[in-house]
């Protein structure tokens, strides 16, 4: 079901309007002489000149102006429709070469995954490169935790990539530039479904850490998505309409950098050995060893909730002692304190179940909601981490035998979901791939 309304796309109209604002005003700046060397460029700076008095409609929530960089976060104003949050980053001194949206995943926003932290993130690192980053931000993440969640009940893939599309498709007619998306988990999904319905100006999708899996080699991971979809419909159907399963990852990140050896309260039986996890302890085990744990499903289904990953968020290791204050753990490539700063920049955290169900049942080909891949023709660069969802690329295959010859798959040794975000050297190890293809 489509939330979008007349007064919304006004709004987005709005809103893209003042997103092309900044990369036209930072194109400009690239002149001394405050004029756009792009030919293509031009007709975009008249139209600012003619829109420039509607940007009262924009709610300016953030924004940041340096002699290197350019950055605003907006929202739509929509009544009371919850708002898509958009954010767009341009480097002054490289001139834009090309636009790259950039999709959440969607218990986070475009702060915590792609702009976290603010000097050496991925996104500033694809601005530095020539493009133009268009960050979208699904509206779940405006949705107030006391609020009412029933709205988000018909919030399934269809309503995102709708989203998606009224933003691409506004900015597109205006700046006439070819463009690239980029998405992380369900984003990553989001992504995919997009590609395979639009084209125009689209020439690549970058894939991060989303599975696809094989009928005849995993048999057992689509029984898994079936059960799985079934759960989220009796949980639909029983009024529960979210997850916030990482509004309880931010909580312990936070106490165990507060206080570390504080009694877990959850014991370690379940690895054979007594006494409780330390609060330290806890959060490093659960970003390891992540395809383990419980979850909103597994009460009804026996299955951890990341069921489709092969191991970790963050790749590390974990060696238990009798003593639980002796048990001795670290991760392999990313920071727990980036990963903290990060936490601070959630939203809502939500993540509507319909999006969680349409998201399994695409991992899977499932009818319940699938998408036909072979109509991708766009390049394709899929990046899989070792231990996150690793080499489960089935639909890579199936692009390829469908004449998409302009797909390549990389599986990062040693990486988790969220080292390809913050790892230390995600920077050479996995972000050039992207500027490299």
């Amino acid at each position: 079901m489509r939330t979008s309304s007349g007064k919304v796309r006004k709004s987005l109209i709005v809103v893209c309007t003042a997103l092309i604002f900044v990369a036209g005003l930072v194109s400009a700046e690239n002149s001394g002489e405050q004029k756009l060397k792009s030919e293509r460029a031009v007709p975009v700076q008249n139209v600012i000149a003619a829109l420039r008095g509607k940007m009262s409609f924009i709610e300016i929530v953030d924004k940041e102006r340096t002699e290197d960089w350019t950055w605003i976060e907006a929202k739509c104003a929509q009544g009371d429709v919850y708002p898509l949050t958009l954010n767009v980053l341009v480097a002054k001194k490289v001139k834009p070469q090309k636009v790259i949206y950039m999709l959440t995943s969607s218990s986070l926003n475009f702060n915590s995954s792609f702009f976290s932290p603010r000097d050496s993130s991925l996104a500033k690192y694809l601005a530095s490169r020539g493009y133009v980053v268009v960050g979208i931000t699904p509206r779940e993440d405006n949705v107030p935790l006391d609020a009412d969640d029933s709205v988000m009940a018909a919030w399934g893939m269809e309503s995102h990539v709708n989203d998606i599309r009224d933003v691409v498709s506004l900015i597109e007619d205006k700046l006439r530039l070819a463009y690239d998306m980029l998405g992380h988990s369900l984003g990553a999904a989001c992504a995919m479904d997009y590609a395979a319905k639009y084209d125009g100006l689209l020439d690549r999708i970058i894939l991060l850490d989303i599975p696809s899996f094989d009928p005849v080699a995993q048999p057992e991971k689509i029984l898994y998505a079936t059960v799985a979809n079934s759960a989220y419909d009796q949980l639909l159907s029983q009024g529960v309409y979210a997850d916030y399963a990482v509004n309880t990852f931010k909580g312990l990140l936070l106490a165990a950098s507060v206080y570390p050896d504080m009694d877990s309260g959850l014991c370690r039986a379940s690895v054979g050995l007594p006494g409780n996890f330390t609060v330290n302890g806890l959060l490093h085990f659960s970003m390891i060893y992540t395809a383990w744990l419980p979850g909103t499903i597994t009460e009804l289904t026996g299955l951890p909730q990341e069921w489709p990953m092969i191991l970790s968020y963050t790749a590390g290791s974990y060696d238990f002692a009798l003593d639980p204050l002796q048990d001795q753990f670290g991760l392999f490539q990313s920071d727990v304190n980036t990963i903290l700063g990060a936490s601070l920049e959630l939203g809502s955290g939500a993540v509507p179940l319909a999006a969680l169900k349409d998201y399994t049942s695409m991992i899977a080909g499932l009818d319940s909601y699938d998408i036909d891949v072979t109509q991708i023709n766009e390049e394709v660069l899929w990046i899989n981490g070792e231990v996150g969802m690793g080499n489960q690329v089935y639909a890579a295959e199936l692009m390829r035998e469908a004449g998409n010859q302009d797909v390549t798959v990389e599986v990062v040794p040693g990486y988790g979901t969220l080292d390809l975000l913050f790892g230390v050297n995600a920077a050479s190890d996995v972000w050039n791939i992207i500027c490299e293809n």
